[in-house]
């Protein structure tokens, strides 16, 4: 069931970057290291619905998926723009950082998690991923799944983590001016609605 292929496969998937490793870094680059690693913490929790998801629809063959997955990508959409437009107006969890001010955890944590549980791609993707590497004539298809699930879970939590340490450790080479700093901002606004206008044509 953990086989080589499934390892291979799933640290190629998990370094390519999307939404939730842009917000790690970015964490990382106007924030600490300290609260990067909590934000990639908040992406991993944020792909657990969409396993669970991806667990009853291989029983229930999608009775009500079309509806759901309509609903979470529009949410999705509206949640990308937003912090897009956070970044461009110099304000939200991303602002540049100021050391007088303690900062929340938990809300970082939070925008983490929304991040990867409005996108809706997650979900379709775990339903044509897992099963490849189950076997037909396994006994326990939930207890494959689960274990195959938190595999793929450590593994992004980690290389999520390895993403921070290297932007945290750019940050200071990044980050010469305010005027650098700004412009690095404007760049990850950018992403984040480029994000957006792809699941709009998802």
């Amino acid at each position: 069931m953990i086989s080589f292929e499934f390892l291979v496969t799933s640290l190629i998937i998990v370094l390519i970057p999307g939404s939730g490793v842009v917000f790690t870094i970015s964490v990382a680059l106007f924030k600490s290291r300290k609260e990067s690693i909590l934000a990639a913490f908040g992406c991993t929790l944020g792909i657990v619905p969409h396993l669970f998801i991806s667990i009853l629809s291989l029983f229930t063959l999608f009775s009500l998926d079309n509806i759901f997955f309509e609903v979470v990508k529009y949410l999705g959409i509206v949640y990308l723009i937003y912090l897009s437009f956070s970044l461009f107006r110099d304000k939200g969890i991303l602002k540049i950082e100021n050391k007088n001010l303690s900062s929340n955890n938990y809300e970082i944590v939070l925008k983490a998690i929304m991040i990867n549980l409005l996108n809706p791609k997650l979900s379709i993707f775990f339903l044509s991923f897992l099963p490849q590497f189950i076997s037909s004539d396994t006994s326990s298809l939930l207890t494959d799944i689960l274990i195959l699930s938190l595999i793929f879970m450590l593994m992004t939590f980690i290389v999520f983590v390895m993403y921070a340490i290297f932007a945290s450790r750019m940050k200071n080479k990044l980050f010469k001016s305010k005027e650098n700093q700004k412009s690095i901002q404007k760049v990850f606004a950018v992403v984040f609605a480029l994000f957006a206008f792809k699941l709009v044509f998802f």
